[in-house]
């Protein structure tokens, strides 16, 4: 994990250098080159999956340039933009059907609006390193230096905080919804976790934002009790970009989701469509033959056929290039036109690869 991390910060500082050197942004690809550079992408070359990434750093600017009145500098708005974009590259699935610079507009964009929203939360925060002034001899004075307890003030802080633990919990349970106070963001964020299971960042997220938690319970109580983890989810992660769905078709596209019917490329197409009208999002991947194939022994087959087709790359997947299996995917995918489960597609075929 680490150095996964270690790697998205560094190309995030090799292409920030377009934004703070003097050079210009590299000319856009044309759909020739760029569907060349997915093909080579997908087949496990890395400077391919570079250059997508430095020749869509025009996208970048131009999305960032619609935020420039949010506070934030330009040059935080690109470097934050340009994660985004590497995030979108990286899991660009050609066979969704969605152009990649949409599907990059789209990324660049919630990264930015995640970031906003985070930056909300904080405008109250104080530094308790934050100066405040001088003493006599002109050092610098910070809240720590001059904030102090007095005996006793910390063991009474640990107490009336936890009996308040204990008060929130006997509100929870025992008066009637009329009679209780409003939950606050932490204990919401607790009660998350606890009750659905959800990562305590997401949880966060949703319990920060009254709007937003009450969004999300509505949502979460359409859906099948297994689906509510994708309904934060698609919350987090998807509905920041749509500023007219209903809680029935988040929870609707996350229930399509947690059964593999749709990959989640699809669902933002689904949200497209859906956004704004009383459309159902069933009926969507319905029309639009989006509906993923999760039998089995109707994918052993493509799987079987692509295998026999593509045997350079199976010998590089034998030869240690474990990276060439998302190219085999993407022939499975496309001969099966993209009805197939590409989780499935995955499975079988690291299965059938040993």
């Amino acid at each position: 994990m680490l150095e996964a991390l270690f790697l998205a910060l560094s190309e995030c500082y090799f292409f920030l250098s377009y934004v703070s050197g003097r050079n210009a942004f590299p000319p856009r690809l044309t759909p020739a080159q760029e569907r060349d550079c997915i093909d080579r992408m997908s087949a496990g070359d890395e400077d391919a999956r570079r250059m997508l990434i430095e020749h869509n750093l025009r996208l970048v600017a131009h999305v960032a340039g619609k935020y420039r009145s949010t506070g934030l500098e330009n040059d935080d708005l690109i470097s934050i933009g340009t994660i985004g974009l590497i995030k979108a590259v990286s899991t660009f699935s050609p066979e969704s059907g969605t152009a990649l610079a949409t599907y990059a507009a789209r990324c660049i964009e919630n990264e930015i609006l995640m970031v906003l929203r985070a930056g909300k939360k904080r405008r109250r925060e104080v530094s308790m390193q934050e100066p405040v002034g001088a003493d006599k001899e002109g050092n610098e004075l910070t809240l720590l230096d001059i904030l102090g307890t007095e005996g006793g003030e910390v063991e009474e802080e640990v107490e009336r905080r936890s009996s308040a633990v204990r008060v929130r919990r006997l509100i929870r349970t025992a008066l009637l919804p009329r009679e209780r106070i409003p939950e606050l963001p932490d204990a919401k964020r607790d009660r998350y976790v606890a009750d659905f299971g959800l990562k305590r960042t997401d949880a966060a997220q949703l319990a920060g934002d009254p709007s937003v938690s009450a969004f999300f319970e509505r949502a979460a109580a359409a859906a099948d009790a297994k689906a509510v983890a994708t309904v934060a989810n698609v919350m987090v992660n998807l509905a920041p970009a749509y500023d007219a769905i209903t809680p029935a078709q988040v929870a609707s596209v996350s229930g399509l989701l947690a059964t593999d019917a749709i990959t989640f490329a699809q669902a933002r197409e689904v949200l497209d469509a859906v956004n704004g009208t009383e459309l159902d999002p069933e009926k969507v991947v319905d029309e639009r033959g989006m509906r993923q194939t999760t039998d089995t022994a109707a994918l052993e087959p493509i799987v079987d056929e692509v295998l026999g087709r593509c045997v350079d790359q199976v010998q590089q997947y034998h030869d240690g290039n474990k990276k060439v299996i998302g190219f085999l995917v993407g022939q499975c995918m496309k001969a099966a036109k993209g009805s197939g489960n590409p989780k499935l597609f995955n499975q079988l075929l690291a299965k059938k690869l040993g």
